[in-house]
């Protein structure tokens, strides 16, 4: 971007000073000085340097610029800025300078000087951190903006064209019958071949020159085409004037926007003004006739709420003939300007969305911000899921449980007509599910093979649900999804573990390990064996190892004075005669897979002489 020209120096400014933080705050702020670039080209970017300060307990920050520019002819254009535009730089105490940037594509700023007349800062709230580890002063978790005064400026700026461009030929509200139609051709860009075409209402065409004399009674229009040297093409086309017989000339009239609630009367500009009782405001009927008493002295009309769908036009000194602006219906005022409803919090010092966001629990209350002027009736409406929660009517709502998941939007409407729109929106807010309170599962058992583990979930939510996954070595076991698990014989030495999922409505579902638990070999069921039958040479001994773990492999072995007998591994033994005198008893030897093997032994019996 080049900008040529001089720097600007800012003119005196009106000190008065406007808010710059909360009501209660007493923050207030002065526009203390603001400088423009000498010249620009169309389509080019506006940088200006503005110097803010903001005094009190509060700190603000520069958030949006409105500013309205005015030309020679009484023209107006509106430029708002966004944060987007706005970089903030060096701070002196109080006081912050900023470069605020806007565009000026072709055709927002005319040709020509432009003055700009007013200014609008909007500051919005930041909070302001003590040493230490103090709280906040102040927080909010959507920033409040608070729209400054408007401030009479006296800044100008040269506006150059645009190498293409096109700007339209400008006509009186009639041309005099006899005499050369007065026409005023802005200048075109540079390098533009011009022609001329004139046409009539019915597209006719009658001269194909700048110059035209039309005849009393028709109404035409000039056409001008411009090329380029590169081949580019424009064609603009003037408005349809009438001609008539006596009066004619530039007293063409235009006029502004309509809308109520504005804090400015309607603009209207006079080429040539009549200094009439009669020129003012008229309201319209629907053949189009007027009034017979006007609505309002040409710089004093201020449309009402009740006048949004009705037409006006400026007529001078109460005829048509004398000059009249186009016929305009006031619409409805938009939502205030840079004002919106949103969320603030009752009871927890946070100062961002994203630190609100994980506090959003049943219990925790949101209140809406009513972003509507001052003395509007207002009511409120809370929406979940995009449908209106009963009894929800006031400020402030309080999450419950069954918000968990849904969206939850404020609602404020105004029953004051002649807005765009009687209700503001919130910003939709996610509330996240309910925090599931949850505790690492319990395992009971001894972790050994053959032994039954069983998981409890003690400190959990009431009501939660619970499955189960039982872990071998950090891998699924197949099949082993309930709250108990019989340990087989390929787990040991594995590490078991279970996995525990709990869930609720409206809760998040949490997943919970338990402790690991490395599988020690089973101990098998050993009761002593017993010996039956008659302790005599030639008679038969039965051993019964009793009732061992299930699935246990038996072996057996007699013993004469404690020394094996060979060949004697059965649950019967006959007793031979060297056992005379001696003491018989039997072993049994039970093994298992996964277990440790053991030894039993009987009581011994003395064999008779």
């Amino acid at each position: 971007m080049v900008l040529s020209g001089t720097v600007v120096a800012s003119p005196a400014i009106a000190v008065s000073p406007y808010p710059c933080g909360a009501e209660s705050s007493g923050a207030v702020g002065t526009l203390e000085s603001l400088a423009l670039p000498g010249t620009i080209v169309a389509g080019d970017e506006l940088r200006m340097q503005v110097s803010i300060g903001c005094q009190g307990d509060q700190q603000a920050v520069l958030a949006h610029m409105h500013l309205t520019f005015e030309n020679d002819q009484g023209i107006t254009t509106k430029v708002s800025v966004d944060k987007a535009g706005i970089e903030a730089g060096a701070a002196n105490g109080a006081s912050t300078t900023y470069t605020v940037t806007i565009l000026t594509p072709e055709g927002s700023l005319p040709e020509g000087l432009q003055r700009l007349t007013y200014v609008t800062p909007v500051m919005e709230m930041v909070p302001r951190f003590p040493t230490g580890a103090q709280p906040p002063l102040y927080s909010r978790t959507i920033y409040q903006p608070y729209l400054s005064l408007h401030r009479t400026a006296g800044w100008e700026v040269l506006v150059g064209h645009p190498t293409h461009a096109a700007p339209t030929p400008q006509v009186p509200w009639a041309f005099k019958a006899g005499v050369p139609a007065e026409v005023r051709f802005p200048a075109w860009g540079k390098g533009a071949v011009l022609t001329y075409r004139w046409l009539l209402e019915d597209g006719t065409p009658v001269a194909d020159r700048r110059e035209y004399i039309p005849a009393a009674g028709s109404v035409s229009r000039i056409v001008v085409t411009g090329t380029w040297p590169d081949g580019t093409v424009h064609e603009r086309s003037s408005m349809l004037a009438r001609t008539v017989e006596d009066a004619g000339g530039f007293n063409d009239v235009t006029v502004g926007q309509a809308m109520p609630y504005s804090d400015h009367a309607v603009r209207v500009v006079r080429t040539a003004p009549e200094q009439s009782t009669r020129s003012g405001w008229y309201r319209l009927r629907s053949d189009g006739s007027f009034t017979s008493t006007r609505e309002a002295a040409p710089d004093s009309w201020y449309p009402a709420p009740t006048d949004v769908g009705q037409r006006f036009q400026f007529i001078e000194a109460g005829a048509r003939v004398r000059g009249a602006s186009a016929v305009i219906t006031v619409g409805p005022a938009p939502l205030p300007e840079d004002r919106r409803s949103g969320y603030v919090h009752g009871d927890t010092l946070v100062n961002t969305a994203a630190e609100l966001q994980p506090r959003l629990q049943p219990g925790y209350r949101l209140t809406a911000n009513n972003p509507w002027p001052a003395g509007q009736a207002v009511t409120y409406a809370w929406l979940r899921n995009g449908k209106t929660v009963p009894g929800a009517i006031t400020a402030a709502y309080t999450l419950a449980a069954s918000d968990a998941g849904a969206t939850i939007q404020a609602v404020v409407r105004t029953g004051s007509p002649g807005y765009v729109s009687n209700e503001a929106k919130a910003s939709v807010v996610k509330i996240p599910l309910v925090n599931l309170k949850s505790a690492e599962p319990l395992v009971s058992g001894s972790a050994r093979v053959g032994v039954t583990l069983r998981a409890s979930t003690p400190g959990w939510t009431a009501g939660t649900k619970f499955s189960y996954q039982w872990l071998r070595n950090g891998q699924t076991i197949q099949g082993a999804t309930r709250s108990s698990y019989a340990v087989p014989a390929k787990d040991r030495h594995a590490v078991l573990q279970v996995r525990v999922t709990g869930a609720q409505t409206f809760y998040t579902t949490v997943t919970r390990k338990g402790a690991e638990h490395l599988i020690n070999y089973g101990i098998l069921t050993a009761p002593a064996p017993g010996i039956t039958g008659t302790p005599q040479a030639g008679r038969t001994l039965t051993a019964h190892a009793g009732s061992w773990t299930p699935g246990t492999q038996l072996r057996y072995q007699w013993y004469r004075n404690n020394q094996p007998i060979r060949g004697a591994t059965m649950a019967t033994y006959r007793i031979a005669a060297a056992d005379r005198g001696q003491a018989i008893k039997v072993q049994v030897r039970g093994t298992k897979e996964g277990y440790t093997g053991i030894w039993t032994t009987s009581a011994q019996k003395r064999v008779q002489r």
